[in-house]
Protein backbone atom coordinates (compact mmCIF):
# COMPACT_ATOMS: atom_id res chain seq x y z
CA UNK A 1 0.00 0.00 0.00
CA UNK A 2 1.23 3.43 -1.12
CA UNK A 3 0.72 6.66 0.89
CA UNK A 4 0.95 9.81 -0.15
CA UNK A 5 2.71 12.27 1.29
CA UNK A 6 0.59 16.31 1.46
CA UNK A 7 3.14 18.65 0.15
CA UNK A 8 2.51 21.68 1.34
CA UNK A 9 4.27 24.43 0.14
CA UNK A 10 5.52 27.00 1.99
CA UNK A 11 5.59 30.69 1.36
CA UNK A 12 8.40 31.80 -0.29
CA UNK A 13 10.32 34.60 1.86
CA UNK A 14 13.28 37.09 0.64
CA UNK A 15 14.70 37.22 -2.38
CA UNK A 16 12.60 34.17 -4.05
CA UNK A 17 9.69 36.50 -3.41
CA UNK A 18 11.12 39.34 -5.35
CA UNK A 19 12.41 37.88 -8.10
CA UNK A 20 9.12 35.80 -8.71
CA UNK A 21 7.49 39.24 -8.66
CA UNK A 22 9.99 41.18 -10.95
CA UNK A 23 9.93 38.52 -13.11
CA UNK A 24 5.68 38.25 -13.14
CA UNK A 25 6.31 42.44 -13.70
CA UNK A 26 8.56 42.30 -16.75
CA UNK A 27 6.76 39.47 -18.09
CA UNK A 28 3.52 41.66 -18.12
CA UNK A 29 5.19 44.76 -19.17
CA UNK A 30 6.75 42.89 -22.32
CA UNK A 31 3.68 41.07 -24.03
CA UNK A 32 1.69 44.46 -23.13
CA UNK A 33 4.49 46.31 -25.06
CA UNK A 34 4.64 42.88 -27.72
CA UNK A 35 0.57 43.51 -28.11
CA UNK A 36 0.78 46.75 -28.93
CA UNK A 37 3.51 46.55 -31.22
CA UNK A 38 1.58 43.37 -33.12
CA UNK A 39 -1.17 45.48 -33.07
CA UNK A 40 0.48 48.51 -34.77
CA UNK A 41 1.43 46.46 -37.30
CA UNK A 42 -1.50 44.54 -38.19
CA UNK A 43 -2.97 48.33 -38.64
CA UNK A 44 -0.76 49.31 -40.68
CA UNK A 45 -0.84 46.26 -43.23
CA UNK A 46 -4.42 46.84 -43.45
CA UNK A 47 -4.06 50.76 -43.80
CA UNK A 48 -1.64 49.53 -46.95
CA UNK A 49 -4.30 47.32 -48.44
CA UNK A 50 -7.37 49.88 -47.89
CA UNK A 51 -5.43 52.50 -49.66
CA UNK A 52 -4.47 50.50 -52.86
CA UNK A 53 -8.44 49.42 -52.82
CA UNK A 54 -8.96 53.01 -52.67
CA UNK A 55 -6.22 54.54 -54.99
CA UNK A 56 -7.90 52.03 -57.41
CA UNK A 57 -11.31 52.82 -56.67
CA UNK A 58 -10.49 56.99 -57.49
CA UNK A 59 -8.51 55.86 -60.63
CA UNK A 60 -11.77 54.25 -61.87
CA UNK A 61 -13.91 56.84 -61.31
CA UNK A 62 -10.94 59.78 -62.90
CA UNK A 63 -11.23 57.17 -65.75
CA UNK A 64 -14.74 57.62 -66.14
CA UNK A 65 -14.91 61.53 -65.48
CA UNK A 66 -12.60 61.78 -68.43
CA UNK A 67 -14.59 59.38 -70.60
CA UNK A 68 -17.70 61.69 -69.83
CA UNK A 69 -15.49 65.02 -70.18
CA UNK A 70 -14.61 63.97 -73.40
CA UNK A 71 -17.93 62.89 -74.59
CA UNK A 72 -18.75 66.40 -73.38
CA UNK A 73 -16.25 68.27 -75.18
CA UNK A 74 -17.86 66.66 -78.57
CA UNK A 75 -21.07 67.62 -77.76
CA UNK A 76 -19.81 71.12 -77.28
CA UNK A 77 -17.98 71.25 -80.62
CA UNK A 78 -21.18 70.07 -82.27
CA UNK A 79 -23.24 72.76 -80.25
CA UNK A 80 -20.85 75.51 -81.82
CA UNK A 81 -21.06 73.94 -85.45
CA UNK A 82 -24.60 74.99 -85.07
CA UNK A 83 -24.34 77.77 -83.39
CA UNK A 84 -21.93 79.09 -86.50
CA UNK A 85 -24.86 77.06 -88.39
CA UNK A 86 -27.86 79.21 -87.75
CA UNK A 87 -25.95 82.68 -87.31
CA UNK A 88 -24.56 81.93 -91.19
CA UNK A 89 -28.56 81.06 -91.76
CA UNK A 90 -29.27 84.20 -90.18
CA UNK A 91 -27.50 86.62 -92.10
CA UNK A 92 -28.69 85.22 -95.15
CA UNK A 93 -32.19 86.71 -96.11
CA UNK A 94 -35.29 84.54 -94.96
CA UNK A 95 -36.46 83.05 -98.19
CA UNK A 96 -32.68 81.42 -98.62
CA UNK A 97 -33.32 79.59 -94.88
CA UNK A 98 -33.86 75.80 -94.64
CA UNK A 99 -36.24 75.13 -92.44
CA UNK A 100 -35.32 71.97 -91.83
CA UNK A 101 -31.59 72.46 -91.65
CA UNK A 102 -32.69 75.18 -88.50
CA UNK A 103 -34.05 73.23 -86.81
CA UNK A 104 -31.74 70.07 -86.69
CA UNK A 105 -29.59 72.82 -85.73
CA UNK A 106 -31.03 74.33 -83.28
CA UNK A 107 -32.05 71.04 -81.03
CA UNK A 108 -28.23 70.43 -80.26
CA UNK A 109 -27.78 74.43 -79.07
CA UNK A 110 -30.85 74.19 -76.94
CA UNK A 111 -29.98 71.22 -75.15
CA UNK A 112 -26.89 71.03 -72.73
CA UNK A 113 -25.71 68.07 -70.76
CA UNK A 114 -24.34 68.75 -66.85
CA UNK A 115 -21.40 67.34 -65.93
CA UNK A 116 -21.90 65.26 -62.97
CA UNK A 117 -18.55 63.73 -61.16
CA UNK A 118 -18.27 60.40 -59.79
CA UNK A 119 -17.15 61.05 -56.52
CA UNK A 120 -18.53 57.92 -54.60
CA UNK A 121 -15.21 56.47 -53.66
CA UNK A 122 -14.41 60.46 -52.48
CA UNK A 123 -17.64 60.81 -50.33
CA UNK A 124 -17.03 56.90 -48.89
CA UNK A 125 -13.47 57.87 -48.32
CA UNK A 126 -14.67 61.03 -45.79
CA UNK A 127 -17.88 59.73 -44.24
CA UNK A 128 -15.57 56.65 -43.25
CA UNK A 129 -12.20 58.48 -42.14
CA UNK A 130 -10.05 57.05 -44.23
CA UNK A 131 -9.27 60.32 -45.99
CA UNK A 132 -7.00 60.66 -43.67
CA UNK A 133 -4.38 57.88 -44.33
CA UNK A 134 -0.84 59.81 -45.26
CA UNK A 135 0.24 57.34 -47.65
CA UNK A 136 -3.07 58.35 -50.20
CA UNK A 137 -1.66 60.91 -52.62
CA UNK A 138 -5.00 62.17 -53.31
CA UNK A 139 -5.33 66.15 -53.87
CA UNK A 140 -9.07 66.98 -53.63
CA UNK A 141 -11.05 69.78 -52.63
CA UNK A 142 -14.40 70.18 -51.25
Amino acid sequence: MIIHKEVHHHPEVGKKRVKRILTRRINDILSSKYGIYCGNIREHITEQKTEKILAESVFEDIKKDTAYLNLLIANNYKRLNSIKEVLYMMHQPKDKWNDTLFYRNMSPIMTSVPFDPTDGTYSQMKTSGTLRLDSLALNIVD
